[in-house]
């Protein structure tokens, strides 16, 4: 059975919306040094969308929860 999906605003969020695959990297850097220098053992990703940030520490977090309003995500 295949169920017709809606389109939302957030559907392409990386293809439409990303300037460049640059502001991408420079952005996955940022998070990831900051986040370095905190000790934690569980993340959550609110407005997570389809999870890219919160795969970045499935191997550093005990939990890692990512959640996000839109379903299509």
């Amino acid at each position: 059975m295949h169920v017709k999906k809606n389109k939302s605003t957030w559907d392409d969020y990386y293809d439409a919306t990303i300037l460049s695959n640059q502001y991408l990297q420079n952005k996955i850097s940022l998070v990831t040094s900051f986040l370095n220098t905190i000790t934690f053992t569980s993340i959550v990703d609110l407005g997570a969308n389809d999870g890219h940030f919160s795969l970045l520490f499935k191997n550093t977090a005990t939990r890692v929860v990512a959640v996000d309003g839109d379903a299509n995500c």
